[in-house]
């Protein structure tokens, strides 16, 4: 691999998280072993401003069930909101709702039938700048809140995908 003057062989440690923990879909954790060929600068700025990928929501039958679930991985704090939960670990998080939940933070998108994994959050460096990148592209976008907007799942590879300001308290 040529990393911008840097040659070598991009190499990763992953697992995939159990099956019977995570039933909503496929989900992994990834270690860069080799960050100084794999975080390039020039390769990390998008122009939609992403920085990071913060989250992913699941949709889940049983609240209390998936919650129980998910606590059981290393490091998780659990949260809860009005909507659902939240399973935070270091740098990352898991949003656990419902079809109702889904519903009501994402009003005019399509509920997936649970379980699933059905929107992710990227953290941005401008969220301004996000919005009008996305309507100078015809991009349509719900704004959501004073840090965030989120994209249909037809827009967005079939989820919803949700852009944070990267100050937001996500």
């Amino acid at each position: 691999m040529n990393a911008g003057g840097k040659y070598g062989t991009a190499d990763f440690k992953w697992y995939q998280l159990p099956a019977s923990v995570i039933t909503e879909g496929f989900a992994c954790v990834v270690q860069h072993l080799t960050p100084e060929l794999v975080f390039l600068e020039k390769m990390m700025n998008h122009p939609n401003g992403a920085i990071d990928l913060v989250g992913v929501g699941a949709v889940v039958p049983d609240l209390e069930e998936a919650f129980a679930r998910y606590q059981r991985l290393p490091g998780a704090e659990r949260k809860s909101f009005i909507m659902g939960r939240s399973i935070v670990f270091k740098d990352q998080r898991i949003i656990v709702i419902d079809a109702k939940g889904f519903r009501a933070l994402f009003p005019d998108a399509h509920c997936p039938e649970p379980p699933c994994f059905a929107s992710y959050s990227i953290r941005v460096k401008d969220i301004a700048a996000t919005r009008a990148l996305l309507a100078k592209n015809g991009v349509p976008f719900h704004v959501w809140g004073a840090d965030g907007i989120w994209v249909q799942p037809e827009y967005a590879c079939g989820a919803v995908m949700v852009f944070v300001d990267h100050d937001a308290p996500i």
